[in-house]
């Protein structure tokens, strides 16, 4: 079946209530144009994958597949389990071989459910069976629909049964019922409500503790959960499952509150969610260091509350939503930093795959949809967001409840501004460039997405003070430098690496803005004919370097110093860091570890591209001193491997043990910052 062409246009979600639009038949709807104010009601009769046959009342009949206006298929499994589908304000396209495509831009568009949702009006005709079951006859059939998995309908059996005139006993059970049912479909929000009822009645209930404290986990409100387990655990001392529990959310309550974290256990449990091909979604709580959000001249952004050092935690963030490619491998790519996406125009060197954006903002929808009241206000105020305001006036019809609206366009622009692309574990995946001497740094598994609400706030620059590394779902950032207290914090969006005609083009097309940092201001000074001669040069030295032939010394040094003449004079740049020079001198001290010779060029050249990332040193002649980082610079992998690189050079020319010590504390400190953690430090690069 082909794609439908994608419309441009990109109206607003409905805001009338289903009982104020006017029922339309499948005939009545005009190709190519939206339908206000109506709505059309028809039975789902199959669905084979994501093809229904649609019916209306009067017997037209259409094929029809679910398609948000952006190209996304509709996935929620309610639609798969509705018999009977109302949608608002429709429209109608053709997919390229002709066949009909009723297009929905917003899940709050969809009423979809059971024959006897109370929201559709069924037309006799359908002469759907009329079963006369009593509410407990109905609480049964729900049953019967959990043990098959089939939660949607349980859940719709449910309210038919609470609809009923029924006893309070039964209410309660009913809403246990549900509350469970809601749980297992990841509908936090709703599971509470029943939870909450139930309590309202009946202050000591087991089950409606247990599954009070199960949707307060899952929304991450670990302090709630804590006292809702605990009085249970008091009321019911021989419930064992909820003392494990309780012991689990004490965990996360010590997470939050001192962002002290086993990560050794973090990387165990992705890595063998990973090898079994399983998402690697940690178990662990969000921890919000010496960090706050603040106004400045880019709206808002990350400050500190206070002086931090190089290396400090500063935030360890869940994901809200992430999606991951566990089970094919990628081809290696040269690139030496995780990235975040713009919204339009992608550089090549971010590796973009827009399916996996794709997936990754219907996966978005569907959470907002089933727990709107928890997330949609934290989600829609993020950068990309504030260019949709909600509809201020919805029609409501008498006895109708408040209409829920998700805006598919805002969901998609908030995510295209905010998702980062990372790999699924940096500790296993950044380094040993040293056993991969021809082809350079690597990483992999980039084509994991996800939206962290709290670390997309951070804003950009070229010459970033943080670092961040992922483990599974989950995102670290750490101080890359000694910072004062009330400074903002700057992540890098792009490679640091990247040439600044590249990042320039990418913040304008993708992010709307131009960098102001340092490195930029200087980069300014060089017209575009200067930036092709120097991406000219740097990619012939490169390619030298790379080439398994051996490479003269004399040659790469020449190379390197018509390089070091297109940047402007070192009076002008007045130490500004250079990232894209470090980063070829990076292979050509890896060439030169890898020749076995020449160690005084290693120490030369290896000191060289620390001071181009920012680094400064004490004086070399005064021995370990010369070693001790003063004032720390930006970090990334290949700085990492540098610091090994330094190390294991000193070892082979018997360097005295306190000039050994110092490089180890450097190198161990910039890892710490790179990965995010010094757990893995040993089995890397060794005590």
């Amino acid at each position: 079946m082909g794609e439908p062409e994608i419309v441009q246009w990109r109206p607003a979600p409905s805001a009338t209530s289903l009982s104020l639009l006017k029922k339309l038949m499948l005939s009545d709807l005009r190709m190519e144009l939206d339908n206000p104010n109506s709505f059309v009601l028809v039975k789902n009769t199959s669905l084979r994958s994501e093809l229904f046959l649609l019916e209306d009342e009067v017997g037209n009949r259409t094929n029809a597949r679910f398609h948000f206006r952006s190209g996304q298929r509709l996935i929620d499994e309610s639609l798969g389990t509705a018999r009977v589908i109302a949608i608002k304000e429709p429209a109608l396209q053709r997919d390229k071989n002709g066949h009909r495509i009723i297009l929905i831009c917003h899940l709050s568009d969809i009423v979809a459910g059971p024959i006897y949702d109370p929201r559709i009006r069924i037309p006799k005709r359908w002469n759907f069976p009329k079963g006369k079951f009593s509410a407990l006859q109905w609480k049964e059939k729900g049953n019967e629909s959990v043990k098959s998995k089939k939660y949607y309908h349980a859940i719709a059996c449910y309210n038919k049964a609470l609809d009923m005139a029924v006893s309070p006993e039964l209410s309660k059970i009913i809403r246990l019922n549900r509350s469970q049912a809601r749980l297992s479909i990841q509908c936090h929000d709703s599971a509470k409500d029943d939870a909450d009822f139930v309590l309202n009645m009946d202050k000591v209930n087991e089950k409606a503790l247990f599954r009070l404290a199960r949707g307060l986990y899952a929304m991450g409100r670990f302090n709630d959960c804590y006292s809702s387990l605990e009085k249970l655990c008091s009321l019911h001392p021989r419930n064992k499952i909820a003392a494990t529990e309780l012991d689990r959310c004490r965990k996360r309550v010590e997470e939050v509150e001192t962002g002290g974290y086993d990560y050794a256990a973090m990387i165990t449990e992705a890595s063998n969610k990973i090898k079994n091909k399983q998402p690697p979604l940690i178990d662990v709580a969000t921890y919000q260091g010496p960090v706050e959000i603040r106004k400045c001249k880019y709206g808002s952004g990350i400050f500190t509350t206070k002086a931090v050092k190089a290396g400090t935690l500063l935030l360890c963030e869940k994901a809200f939503q992430c999606i991951f490619s566990v089970e094919s491998p990628k081809t290696d790519v040269v690139h030496d930093e995780t990235t975040k996406r713009p919204g339009c125009e992608v550089p090549k060197s971010n590796n973009c795959n827009p399916e996996q954006l794709k997936t990754l903002v219907t996966s978005t929808l569907n959470k907002l949809h089933r727990n709107h009241r928890t997330y949609l206000e934290a989600f829609t105020s993020l950068h990309g967001g504030s260019s949709y305001t909600p509809v201020s006036h919805p029609k409501i019809g008498t006895n109708d409840p408040q209409p829920f609206l998700l805006n598919t366009f805002q969901v998609e622009n908030i995510i295209g501004h905010n998702n980062f692309s990372h790999r699924l574990l940096d500790s296993d995946t950044q380094f040993h460039f040293h056993e991969n001497a021809q082809h350079g740094p690597t990483t992999t598994d980039d084509e994991n997405s996800g939206v962290w609400l709290f670390a997309s706030r951070f804003n950009h620059s070229c010459l970033p003070n943080v670092s961040r590394a992922f483990i599974g779902d989950i995102i670290i950032l750490r101080a890359s430098t000694d910072i004062p207290a009330n400074a903002e914090l700057f992540i890098n969006y792009l490679s640091v690496t990247d040439p600044f005609l590249e990042r320039s083009r990418a913040f304008e097309n993708g992010w709307g803005f131009q960098c102001e940092c340092r490195l930029c201001v200087i980069d300014r000074m060089v017209d575009d004919t200067g930036h092709r001669q120097r991406k000219r040069i740097k990619d012939s030295l490169l390619e030298d370097l790379r080439s398994e032939e051996q490479t003269s010394l004399f040659k790469v040094e020449i190379a390197l110093k018509v390089l070091d003449a297109t940047y402007p004079p070192a009076e002008t740049r007045e130490g500004v860091p250079r990232p894209e020079l470090a980063f070829v001198m990076f292979y050509i001290v890896q060439a030169l570890v890898h020749s076995d010779v020449f160690p005084e060029k290693i120490l030369q050249f290896g000191m060289q591209l620390l001071h181009e990332m920012g680094f400064r040193f004490g004086d070399i002649e005064d021995g370990a001193s010369g070693f001790e980082i003063l004032e720390w610079g930006i970090v990334t992998p290949f700085v990492v491997e540098t610091f090994w690189f330094l190390r294991e050079v000193m070892k082979g020319v018997g360097a005295r043990e306190e000039v050994l010590a110092c490089l180890q504390e450097g190198l161990k400190g910039v890892y710490r910052i790179c990965v995010g953690e010094e757990t893995s430090f040993e089995g890397v690069y060794g005590g």
